[in-house]
């Protein structure tokens, strides 16, 4: 996006303000408002590797100062960084990207109490075959118990710039355009009306995403070594190249009503409703033909003459998220230094899978899971002067759960799903966080040189962490599947600080530094406590006996200049 405003990053939960899936922090945008006052811009760019972009944008009245407008557009485009070779001696890009985007908005404002924006977005990206998900030869864990097919020790290894990446591109192109095609549309209404002792916003949005990911699965210095089959009469690979061919269809709409106060004085306050609906669809595996079996007889489990295609992929369970919460701020200054702030949010998250098109599946033919949460935010702050100020802030934050319904398959044996459902529940409980935070800000040197400090604490509950489960499919090969267990409880402790001075109108100069140590403090998770060197006493999803605290992230980084 390039006519946007500028940006917020706010860290710690803000569940009272943006609600669910807040639990870290929020980096908040919104796209400039049409202006009564004609403007525009555009940029070009190029570089290496066929990169080339177009941006522009206009605004501008259409009816004095009641009717006002704003267009805009993008087209970036860029060939890839790497080269790999196919198993029929091409040489693919990988890595390559293109965007289309095209926005729009009107403004009307007939008084000064009144204003309705109307917004709609288009894009679509285009991109090639991703070298992000290149795999690498699992060399360590792939014994452990309840493994998710291994794991990665060592330096990862670089990835050659040019024929470094094996592939089978025959295989996915005969099934689309290789790579992932994305088409979002987003709509959304916005008005202000200026009632009162305060301001009524209403907002109402509607966004839907489509995605196609026709992909294979990459190795590094390695010719692609899946069977690669050109479909026929006599075909005996149900899934030539082993190509991955994932369909999601996203729809999301939400409406938000807020009253917030609008005059002068030590309080001010807000309350407001939201509500949230999103619906999933989809498909996620691969490619299935109609194929012969070794001694050349029809496959029991053909639909139509060998070679022909079966199926395109497999289908996902549906799946249905509903979000209500009510929520409301106070704010009272009590003296020119003081600053008391108190937020609260309470919501209810309703999820609902449907598993009737998994036929033949271990599940239920519906999964229904409900969540409560109250997420309070306290924040106080003293100003020793205009330009330093001290801070304390407690939030609590939280993260609906949810279901593994992968595990619900038709290509999971019964006795892979209960092996499965032994390591990873099918249920996922919600997460939750405790956070405090105290820090200072300075601006000094009438503004030029400024130096934020911070150090901060965190009770994570029920951490949830998602990996890869390898099981065996009713065919008795071999596949993999994500799965979300609740680790347990984690802590987190840190600082971070932040420095930067504005020598003269050309010169700025920037440093930060942070620190962040994360500890296990319990560990129900079978894979990471072989990982992090945890003893593991059990073959179920937690262990019976908590072992001994395991840092299992501690870093610094310092940046800047």
């Amino acid at each position: 996006l390039d006519d946007i405003e500028p940006v917020e990053v706010l860290k710690g939960p803000q569940a009272a303000n943006f609600g669910r899936g807040s639990l870290a922090g929020v980096i908040s945008y919104r796209t400039t408002r049409p202006s009564n006052e004609f403007k525009g811009k555009a940029s070009v760019s190029y570089g290496d590797d066929g990169f080339k972009e177009i941006a522009a944008n206009i605004t501008g009245p259409i009816a004095g100062d009641t009717l006002s407008f704003k267009l805009g557009g993008r087209f970036y485009d860029y060939d890839g960084q790497y080269t790999g070779i196919s198993s029929d001696g091409r040489r693919p890009r990988f890595g390559s990207e293109q965007t289309k985007r095209l926005s729009g908005a009107l403004r009307w404002a007939p008084s000064e109490t009144f204003d309705l924006t109307l917004r709609a977005f288009g894009s679509q990206n285009s991109d090639g075959l991703y070298n992000n998900i290149i795999s690498k030869t699992l060399n360590c864990f792939q014994t452990a118990p309840g493994a998710r097919g291994g794991s990665y020790c060592g330096v990862i290894p670089t990835i050659p710039l040019n024929g470094g990446i094996g592939v089978d591109l025959a295989d996915i192109e005969r099934q689309g355009k290789p790579g992932v095609v994305q088409d979002s549309f987003l709509y959304s209404l916005e008005s202000n009306w200026k009632a009162g002792p305060g301001i009524a916003t209403a907002l109402i949005s509607w966004n839907r995403q489509d995605e196609d990911w026709i992909v294979d699965d990459y190795v590094i210095n390695t010719s692609a070594a899946n069977i690669s089959q050109t479909p026929g009469p006599t075909m005996t690979v149900a899934n030539p190249g082993d190509i991955t061919r994932l369909i999601q269809i996203k729809e999301y709409q939400s409406q938000e009503l807020r009253f917030a106060s609008d005059t002068d004085g030590p309080v001010s306050w807000l309350l407001g409703l939201y509500n949230y609906k999103q619906d999933n669809s989809g498909f996620n595996g691969g490619p299935r033909y109609n194929v012969n079996l070794a001694n050349g007889v029809a496959a029991s489990t053909n639909t139509g003459p060998t070679g022909t295609l079966r199926e395109l992929s497999q289908p996902e369970s549906p799946l249905g998220i509903k979000n209500q919460a009510v929520f409301g701020s106070i704010s009272y200054n009590p003296s020119d230094r003081w600053h008391l702030t108190l937020e609260g949010r309470y919501a209810t998250d309703e999820f609902t899978t449907n598993n009737t098109v998994q036929v033949g599946g271990n599940c239920a033919p519906e999964l229904k899971a409900k969540f409560k949460s109250f997420t309070p935010r306290g924040t106080a702050r003293f100003d020793f002067s205009e330009d330093v100020n001290a801070y304390l802030s407690i939030a609590r934050g939280s993260k609906p759960g949810g279901f593994n319904n992968a595990v619900c398959g038709a290509t999971i044996p019964a006795a892979e799903f209960t092996r499965l459902s032994a390591i990873t529940p099918l249920s996922v409980d919600e997460e939750s966080s405790l956070n405090y935070e105290l820090g200072t800000k300075m601006r000094l040197m009438d503004g030029r040189m400024s130096l934020d400090a911070a150090v901060f604490f965190t009770d994570w509950s029920d951490q949830q962490v998602t990996g890869s489960q390898t099981y065996r499919t009713v065919t008795n090969t071999t596949a993999n599947i994500s799965l979300t267990t609740n680790a347990g409880k984690t802590e987190v402790k840190g600082l971070e600080l932040n420095w930067r001075w504005k020598i003269n109108a050309i010169w700025d100069v920037n440093a930060s530094y942070g620190y962040t140590e994360a500890t296990f403090k319990e560990l129900c998770d079978n894979v990471l406590a072989v990982l992090t060197a945890t003893p593991v006493t059990s073959t179920g999803p937690c262990p019976s006996a908590v072992a001994s605290p395991t840092v299992v992230v501690n870093f610094a980084n310092a940046a800047g200049f």
